[in-house]
C-alpha cells in the first residue's frame, strides 16, 4: 500500500501493478498493513534485496516495528542466499539496511583532534558512545559485538572510495570487518545438530556432475562463417570504403595535394585491416576477442592481458570468447587446451609438433618459436602454458628490440 506525498491519497496496488517497475517512486510514501504483525521473516533468494531502493526491499523494511512497542519482540530476519554478492561488494548495502538502526552508531566524539575513528579498524573501539561503554546495553568488553560497522551509509562510502589504487584493499578490509558479523556460512562439510542427531550437510545432497558439450562446426558452416567475415573486410581492401556508412572506417594517410591527391586507404593496404585479417586467420577466437575489446591489439594492450590471471591471461581469453555467458571455466588443462585451439588449425598443428619434438622419450628437444604479432604470441604462450609446457619468453615490450638484434 502506498500514499501519495503530494495529495495524501491512498492507493492499494494489486499484483498486476506491482509486476511493473521494481524501483521506489519518490513521490509516494510506502507502508504495510502487516507492520508489527510478524515476528520472524525468512527471505529465500535474499540477493533480490541487495538494492535497498526497490519495492521488494521496502516491503520487508515496512514489516519492522517503527520503534519499541510494549508486548512486542524485535522482528527477526533471516537472509538465505547462495550468492550474497552478485556484482560487487556494495551489494551488502541492501542487507545492512535490514539490520541497521541509528542507535547502533558511534558518537561523533569518537573522532577528536587529529584522530579519526575508523569503524572498520580492529584497533578502534568506541570510548565515548554510551551504548558500547561498560555497563551499556551493548557493553563491548562483554559482548564483543562491533555493530557500528553495520551502518549502510558508512559501508557504501567505504566501498565506493575514489582512490583507484587503494579501492580493492579498502573494500577487502571493509568486507572482512562486516561479513563475519552478519553471515552464518554453511558448506557441504558443515555438521549440524538436527533432532538430537549430528548430520553433515553434504551427506543429504545427491552427487552431481556438470557436463559441457560443444558442437563442432562442419566444413559447410565453417565456410559460411569465414566468408561472412571476409566479405565484411574486402570492401576496405578494394575501394577503401566500408560496406555500410555505420561501420567503422579504417584510414591510412593519403598522399598528394589538391583534387588529384589520394585520400584515405583507396589504392593502398590498410594496416588496420591487415592486422585483423592476420589475427583472424591465426585463430578465429582471437578475432572474436579483438571485436569485444574495441580492436585493442597493440603491444601495450596485450602486455596487460598476461597479468589478468595466473594462466597468462587465458581465462581472460575464455571469458571474452565463450559462446554463452553462463559457461563455467574449464577445470582441467586438457579441456581448456581443446577450447583454445578449437578454432585455430595452427595451434593444433603446433600441439602436434610439440608432442613429436618435446615429448619424444628417446630424444626430447627444446624448441624456439617465432611469432609475428603480439596477440598471436600471447595466444601461443598461453596455449603452451595450459598444456603444461615450460616456456621462457622475453617480456612483450622487449620483443621489438630482440627482433632487430636477430636480424
Amino acid at each position: 500500500m502506498v500514499q501519495n506525498v503530494d495529495d495524501g491519497a491512498i492507493e492499494i496496488m494489486d499484483d498486476e501493478e506491482t509486476m511493473g517497475s521494481n524501483e521506489l517512486d519518490p513521490s509516494k510514501e510506502y507502508y504495510s498493513l502487516l507492520n508489527s504483525k510478524i515476528g520472524r521473516v525468512v527471505l529465500d533468494e535474499a540477493h533480490k534485496i541487495r538494492n535497498p531502493q526497490t519495492k521488494v526491499a521496502e516491503a520487508v523494511r515496512q514489516l519492522k516495528p517503527k520503534g519499541p512497542q510494549s508486548g512486542l519482540a524485535e522482528m527477526i530476519i533471516h537472509l538465505v542466499t547462495a550468492t550474497p554478492m552478485m556484482n560487487r561488494g556494495a551489494d551488502f548495502v541492501g542487507y545492512l539496511s535490514m539490520f541497521w538502526c541509528d542507535e547502533l552508531d558511534v558518537d561523533v566524539a569518537e573522532s577528536y583532534g587529529d584522530f579519526e575513528f575508523d569503524p572498520y579498524d580492529e584497533t578502534h573501539v568506541p570510548e565515548h558512545t554510551e551504548i558500547y561503554q561498560t555497563g551499556g546495553e551493548l557493553d563491548f568488553d562483554r559482548y564483543q559485538l562491533p555493530l557500528w560497522r553495520l551502518n549502510p551509509s558508512t559501508f557504501a562510502a567505504a566501498m565506493n572510495t575514489k582512490d583507484a589504487e587503494g579501492r580493492c584493499l579498502n573494500a577487502y578490509k571493509t568486507l572482512r570487518a562486516v561479513i563475519p558479523i552478519i553471515m552464518l556460512r554453511r558448506t557441504q562439510a558443515s555438521v549440524l545438530e538436527v533432532n538430537g542427531e549430528w548430520v553433515r550437510i553434504g551427506d543429504s545432497i545427491p552427487p552431481y556432475r556438470i557436463c559441457t558439450v560443444e558442437l563442432k562446426w562442419d566444413n559447410a558452416v565453417q565456410f559460411v562463417e569465414y566468408n561472412r567475415l571476409f566479405q565484411g573486410y574486402i570492401e576496405y581492401l578494394t575501394s577503401g570504403q566500408a560496406p555500410s556508412k555505420r561501420e567503422r572506417v579504417f584510414m591510412v594517410p593519403g598522399f598528394g595535394k589538391g583534387k588529384r591527391g589520394v585520400r584515405g586507404n583507396a589504392g593502398t593496404r590498410s594496416f588496420g585491416i591487415y592486422r585483423i585479417l592476420t589475427i583472424m586467420t591465426f585463430n578465429l577466437g582471437l578475432h572474436t576477442m579483438l571485436m569485444r575489446t574495441g580492436r585493442r591489439n597493440l603491444v601495450a594492450d596485450v602486455h596487460q592481458w598476461y597479468d589478468k590471471f595466473a594462466d597468462k591471461g587465458m581465462s581472460y581469453y575464455f571469458d571474452l570468447t565463450k559462446p554463452d555467458r553462463t559457461l563455467p571455466l574449464y577445470a582441467d588443462r586438457f579441456s581448456m587446451a581443446l577450447y583454445l585451439c578449437k578454432d585455430s588449425p595452427k595451434l593444433k598443428y603446433l600441439a602436434k609438433l610439440m608432442g613429436e619434438i618435446c615429448l619424444d622419450e628417446k630424444n626430447p628437444r627444446r624448441t624456439i618459436i617465432f611469432s609475428d604479432g603480439p596477440m598471436a604470441l600471447w595466444n601461443i604462450e598461453g596455449f603452451l602454458s595450459v598444456c603444461a609446457q615450460t616456456i621462457v619468453s622475453p617480456p612483450p615490450h622487449l620483443l621489438p628490440c630482440l627482433v632487430r638484434r636477430v636480424y
